[in-house]
């Protein structure tokens, strides 16, 4: 997972659903005992009134047939205090008949896949362990988060706030002037050095955090930000040891970042 899918899309409200009637919901009970037919009907929805009604209008005709198709859910609370989420579904699409090549060729599903997107309202305080809740936390304060707030990936919420806070870990030392473990691997124009390069960055730039390979007493976690990676290795969960979440070493890197344009 390399990128945020956070394209404009239209969602209807499913039929039978009221605007601004409260959310469907259902019991595992009635999964249980209820025919396929009234919970296929229940699931469907459901699952749709995650998602947010958006506009597909485009000033400009499109010109090649529909491919894809992104839905992106409702921002949503989390059981991490001051962690908000939405989820993002492409939808792959095929031309019913490959001779078709313009916007109007009838097209059908052939396959989907989803990413998370997390972003932090204040510095996470705690761990993932220790700070999750047993229900939601912040489901006002998430509510009323704004289509222009910054989200970063990340496959799930443990993996968003342990690397968040790697993250700011290695930020706050290089700040204040503590020696920590660096490999710097930049590029040849890049202007360094690397501390200056960590010191400068803000989680407005982070797009993606993503668990990597580690020792089994150490965990790793990768920050992309623009085109840089930063690999941060701190301490586990291993008893008796140190507390988890020390630093043990970082690396920063300077990637190749290749773009194209989508003719639509």
């Amino acid at each position: 997972m390399r990128f945020a899918l956070r394209f404009g899309l239209l969602a209807m409200v499913p039929s039978g659903m009221a605007v601004g009637a409260p959310a469907p919901t259902i019991t595992k009970a009635e999964i249980r005992s209820d025919p396929p037919n009234v919970t296929d009907r229940q699931l469907k929805d459901i699952v749709w009134s995650l998602f947010e009604k958006q506009d597909h209008r485009r000033k400009e005709a499109p010109t090649r047939p529909l491919s894809r198709v992104v839905l992106r859910t409702r921002t949503q609370a989390t059981r991490v205090p001051d962690l908000c989420r939405y989820d993002s579904m492409r939808i792959e699409f095929e031309r019913v008949n490959p001779k078709d090549t313009g916007a109007d060729a009838p097209v059908r599903p052939v396959g989907l896949t989803s990413s998370s997107n997390f972003t932090f309202l204040s510095a996470p305080s705690a761990d993932y362990e220790n700070a999750l809740q047993g229900s939601l936390a912040s489901v006002a304060l998430c509510s009323k988060v704004t289509d222009d707030r910054h989200f970063f990936t990340a496959r799930s919420e443990k993996e968003a706030t342990d690397g968040f806070r790697a993250w700011l870990a290695l930020l706050n030392s290089i700040r204040a002037g503590r020696k920590v473990p660096l490999e710097c691997s930049l590029a040849p124009l890049d202007a360094g050095p690397c501390e200056s390069v960590i010191s400068a960055l803000t989680p407005d730039q982070i797009s993606e955090i993503e668990i990597c390979d580690s020792e089994s007493a150490a965990v790793c976690h990768k920050i992309y930000a623009g085109d840089r990676l930063i690999t941060i290795v701190t301490t586990g969960r291993v008893h008796p040891g140190p507390p988890p979440g020390q630093l043990v070493s970082a690396k920063l890197e300077t990637l190749i970042v290749l773009a194209h344009e989508i003719i639509d």
